[in-house]
């Protein structure tokens, strides 16, 4: 995740410090990929059926989607967010709604586990 340079062609790639550049639409799907991710897992659990044998699997998984959601950037969360950048031209036309899709995508991931 990268700020987006003024000149492209000639400006080296450095990473984003979120203390000081707002997130970024890449920002945006880096961690939309990241919170995702615990799908597959269950995705994986349905080849032993409706009850699997070992309990222990959904155990991991339902910690893997809550850890996740404990390391949610404070720019993402709904609650408690960080809010410094929601005036930022770049950022304020999609940050709200961003955080109320994600919240909603745990929410999901969590479902589908249970």
């Amino acid at each position: 995740d990268t700020p987006v340079p003024p000149n492209r062609s000639n400006t080296p790639i450095a990473p984003r410090n979120p203390e000081k550049y707002p997130p970024t639409p890449l920002t945006r799907c880096l961690w939309l990929h990241e919170i995702t991710s615990p799908l597959r897992g269950i995705q994986d659990l349905e080849h032993e059926g409706p009850y699997p044998k070992d309990f222990s699997k959904i155990d991991r998984v339902h910690q893997k989607i809550m850890s996740i959601h404990d390391s949610t950037p404070a720019i993402f969360r709904l609650k408690n967010p960080d809010t410094r950048w929601d005036n930022d031209p770049e950022v304020e036309g999609w940050i709200e709604g961003t955080r109320y899709y994600f919240h909603l995508i745990h929410n999901f991931t969590l479902m589908a586990l249970h």
